[in-house]
């Protein structure tokens, strides 16, 4: 890679560059636009190509990691944050919105890592007055301190490489530590890549107050495009990447086969001093014998007291809280509106029994967190799926503001409803307009649970709002009345 350096004196400015621009807040989504930029843009006619994006917390792994080593997936579960696996290799590193993403694609011939952080770290030293250099490892490294700020990957295919790193902003350093803190780092074994960990770790914003992800992503972008005559800005809304389906040979990029299924064989150590071997995210033997109990997928099992001197949580270690899995899913129900709130119940006080955080004075220290982290999403689940409204807007990924299926005719028919209530000031008359309330409540619920199993989620999103204006007047009306407004 030296020499690749070495050779970057003035090169003549190339004919045209083109820059990606992602919106998306989504890791997996970005993931996703970047794959299709490896395999769908055309270098020949179209040039290198520079993708940028910056997203919601999330760790992300490399192709040849573990996660249970790499992550502290019980406080990821606690905090709402995802995990994904990315597909070049490499160490693990935090995202979040304080970090920008940066990803070069060049032919292979062209592919050359020092050469471009060098060109970087150059404009961002003249820009914002600081010193920021390379290393050996292919890190930026901000002086002075020696603090690391970005970290490098590359994947090479097809005659083509990308090269991508992360440049930390403005970064909470405690949170993005406690991320990375495995609680189980010393007692596994594995051949899968170890993260290199920095000797320090820093952000811009310690030395340039106040920078922000876009300042640096402007500097970044006129530095790739001063390389070339010409170039075109494309924003992800512009290239046909199905981010529903989010997927690549086959495979979903939210899933848990991919995950946590692809990490390499390894061996997790109990206290007693028996391992337990793990395949593919699969248990397969504790201290040399397979045990009939625990040889389903992770997600779906747990280490019995029976079988082990140390007790686990009676959820499994993987399905925990993760984002990707479904309130529904997690708690174990079949994803429909017209849910059996009876049953529901009953199955949240059977696994709030199980995680409860007062079971963790039973197991050792380390396992406290996934018990609190179990707990939290449980009632966290429980509280949006018991509620109608709550559920409708999860199942529609809705938001109380959203007022996009508010027809001007509707809201006139609400305040003339609602100035027709405030207008009543007998008591009988005010119960008979709560009967009829609770009568059209009940009604839009099993119109919403129609809609929603005839896949009609338009229909579904229209209900939901005047759902949410009729509980409101029932609200009001209980109120009034010193009933309870549920």
């Amino acid at each position: 890679m030296a020499s690749c350096a070495a050779s970057a004196s003035k090169a003549a400015l190339s004919r045209l560059g083109t820059v990606y621009v992602s919106k998306n807040r989504s890791i997996f989504a970005n993931l996703a636009f970047e794959e299709w930029v490896f395999h769908q843009h055309n270098l020949e006619e179209n040039g290198d190509a520079l993708l940028v994006w910056s997203n919601d917390p999330a760790v992300v792994v490399g192709r040849h990691q573990n996660p249970w080593l790499e992550a502290n997936i019980p406080f990821l579960d606690a905090n709402g944050i995802a995990l994904a696996r990315r597909r070049s290799g490499g160490g693990t590193v935090y995202h979040d919105r304080g970090n920008l993403n940066v990803s070069l694609l060049t032919s292979q011939k062209q592919h050359c890592r020092p050469r471009n952080l060098r060109r970087f770290a150059e404009s961002l030293n003249r820009h914002f007055g600081v010193k920021i250099v390379p290393n050996e490892r292919d890190d930026m490294i901000l002086q002075p301190g020696d603090r690391k700020i970005s970290g490098t990957a590359a994947r090479k295919a097809h005659g083509r490489a990308y090269h991508h790193f992360t440049m930390l902003v403005d970064v909470d350093l405690p949170f993005l530590k406690k991320t990375l803190k495995s609680p189980w780092a010393d007692r596994i074994e594995t051949n899968a890549t170890r993260s290199v960990p920095a000797k320090a770790v820093g952000y811009l914003g310690q030395e340039v107050v106040g920078v922000t992800v876009e300042e640096v992503q402007s500097v970044v972008l006129d530095t790739f495009r001063s390389s070339f005559e010409k170039s075109v800005v494309i924003e992800s809304s512009q290239v046909p990447v199905d981010y529903e389906k989010l997927t690549w040979d086959n495979v979903d990029l939210r899933e848990w086969k991919w995950n946590f299924g692809k990490t390499p064989k390894f061996t997790i150590r109990l206290k007693d001093g028996r391992c337990t071997k793990v395949e593919q995210g699969v248990i397969a033997e504790v201290d040399g014998s397979v045990e009939a109990d625990i040889t389903t997928r992770c997600e779906d099992c747990s280490l019995s007291p029976s079988s082990t001197s140390e007790a686990w949580p009676p959820v499994p270690l993987v399905q925990s809280a993760s984002p990707t899995i479904s309130h529904f899913e997690y708690l174990g129900v079949e994803e429909r509106y017209d849910i059996d709130s009876g049953a529901l119940k009953r199955r949240f006080l059977e696994l709030q029994n199980q995680v409860h955080p007062d079971k963790a004075s039973a197991v050792s220290e380390d396992k406290k967190q996934l018990f609190e982290g179990h707990s939290s999403r449980l009632n966290s689940a429980y509280k949006i799926l018991a509620d109608p409204v709550l559920r409708a807007e999860y199942m529609l990924n809705a938001k109380e503001d959203d007022k996009s299926a508010e027809s001007p005719e509707f809201l006139m028919e609400m305040l003339e409803k609602g100035e027709e209530i405030e207008h009543i000031s007998s008591d009988k008359k005010l119960e008979v307009t709560r009967t009829q309330l609770l009568e059209d409540v009940e009604r839009l619920k099993t119109e919403m649970a129609d809609h929603f199993s005839k896949a009609k989620t338009d229909e579904a999103a229209a209900t939901l709002v005047r759902l949410r204006y009729y509980l409101r007047l029932l609200s009001n009306v209980n109120s009034r009345l010193g009933f309870d407004s549920k």
